[in-house]
């Protein structure tokens, strides 16, 4: 399959929100490159000796972001859906191709190991880690699929499990994309996780990432819209869990607060992500009215998670 990349041109305060627009519409497969975060990267406290010449052409080169659709029928659909998404904004762009084996080689080089939280270790499988530092390590590859371990959102939800999964916890993970939440719970010492999206390609996603963490059997995939099927939210609400994680974005998650009170059990918590910061106010007002407490919020850039449980 051979592949469009979109090259859109914008400012560095317009990219947080277009990002989060372009996941809104179903586009994940994106790549930013943003020469004032790299500026404010080399202003740190750390120290560099050598710094090679052309990754510091960087700081030279427009804020641009970096589309990749694939040529099939959805990637089609989607390019139009860009194309309206970028004439809304006035963005400047341009449109090229690239082949199936050159793009196999351009995405790793955005994908590296990283820590996270107290003690998880991701990584893709063609990285190695010499040295785990007793960290769990959690091996994924990015996908079509939402979910790769790099996005704010991610991050946040998975550091928030490293501080609540304890052993034998039971999970419902809404809006599960790759599995990386539900998976990277198992790996912490949860005992078993029920993944819900709406997508289809999420549930092979999910399995192969399940598969590839040794955890297939205790993780299941189930395909379905909570909001829109009566049946199927019966279905999931027939359960109760220690902890349900949710990272989708702001409106969807208010829509799904009574689900969350339905399963969730008592003394449980709940974590969500997906929400930028001028509506964090929005899901607490939400949470507070459906019976919660806010016991943290977290931030990454203008990304924001909330952990929570049931008021007593």
């Amino acid at each position: 399959m051979n592949w469009k990349t979109i090259n859109i041109y914008l400012t560095h305060e317009e990219m947080e929100i277009f990002t989060a627009e372009l996941m809104e519409i179903g586009i994940y497969n994106f790549a930013a490159q943003d020469p004032e975060e790299f500026g404010e990267f080399l202003n740190n406290t750390f120290y560099y000796d050598y710094i090679e010449d052309d990754v510091m052409e960087i700081l030279k080169k427009p804020c641009t972001l970096t589309v990749y659709l694939p040529e099939d029928d959805q990637g089609t659909q989607m390019l139009a859906d860009l194309k309206n998404l970028i004439g809304e904004h006035g963005y400047t762009s341009d449109i090229g191709d690239i082949k199936e084996e050159d793009w196999a080689d351009n995405w790793k080089k955005y994908f590296k190991p990283i820590k996270l939280g107290r003690n998880l270790y991701i990584k893709p499988s063609w990285e190695t880690i010499e040295d785990t530092e007793g960290r769990v390590v959690l091996e994924i590859d990015p996908s079509s699929s939402f979910g790769s371990g790099t996005h704010e959102t991610t991050q946040l939800c998975l550091e928030a499990l490293t501080y609540l999964v304890h052993g034998d916890e039971e999970i419902l993970d809404m809006g599960c994309g790759s599995g990386i939440l539900g998976i990277g719970g198992l790996l912490l010492g949860a005992k078993s996780v029920k993944a819900v999206d709406i997508e289809e390609n999420s549930m092979r996603v999910t399995h192969e990432n399940a598969e590839m963490n040794h955890v297939t059997e205790k993780i299941e995939a189930i395909c379905g819209n909570v909001l829109d099927d009566e049946d199927f939210y019966n279905k999931i609400t027939s359960e109760s869990f220690d902890i349900i994680t949710a990272n989708i974005v702001a409106d969807v998650i208010i829509a799904m607060m009574p689900l969350f009170k339905k399963c969730l059990r008592k003394n449980g918590r709940l974590v969500v992500s997906g929400i930028i910061d001028d509506r964090q106010n929005d899901v607490i007002d939400a949470l507070v009215k459906h019976g919660f407490s806010v016991r943290m919020t977290a931030a990454r850039k203008d990304w924001r998670a909330i952990t929570a449980c049931l008021k007593a």
